[in-house]
């Protein structure tokens, strides 16, 4: 972020992000990993992105910050995406969000 002077939550880092990555218009298929639920997670959601916020055994408190996935550790999201049955309960289910 400091090379082209744009700060998370910013959603043009993200979007900016995407488009090196290729994704600049199918930014929602890609995954964005972070540990803090406003400058991370919704930056990356404001841009488009799904989310996976790395919570480190800390309770989820942020009701209008919603991440995809909710993990206690990327080991955890590298075991999920390596196995070939992934859990739900990994998941917030959208009728639970207010």
């Amino acid at each position: 972020s400091s090379l082209v002077d744009i700060r998370k939550p910013d959603r043009t880092i993200f979007e900016l992000a995407g488009s090196r990555l290729g994704f600049a218009n199918n930014r929602e298929s890609m995954l964005f990993v972070g540990d803090n639920l406003i400058v991370d997670i919704a930056g990356a959601h404001e841009a488009a992105m799904k989310t996976a916020w790395v919570s480190g055994g800390a309770d989820w408190r942020h009701n209008n910050v919603v991440p995809n996935l909710v993990i206690d550790s990327v080991g955890e999201l590298v075991a999920l995406m390596t196995s070939h049955s992934r859990p739900n309960h990994y998941l917030i289910p959208q009728e639970n969000v207010a």
